[in-house]
């Protein structure tokens, strides 16, 4: 549901990711980071919430360089 254009929908998928970033920030970093390109803005908000901040910037690089990529 990565591709959905509803509003809350987008954040529920980021609370969700939030809320398991408490306990397995882990997993959460590593699943966002190959879907870096379907995130959207609001999902991506609430994923990266309770990361460590390493695991933040790692991912804001990430998603910096594509959105710098030509479309």
């Amino acid at each position: 549901m990565l591709g959905e254009t509803e509003f809350f929908v987008r954040k529920a998928i980021g609370w969700v990711l939030r809320e398991t970033g408490k306990g397995r920030p882990e997993m959460v970093a590593g699943w966002l980071g190959p879907r870096m390109v379907r995130v959207s803005g609001v999902t991506f908000r609430e994923a990266v919430k309770y990361l460590s901040t390493d695991q933040r910037e790692a991912l804001l690089r990430k998603r910096a360089a594509l959105a710098r990529l030509p479309a």
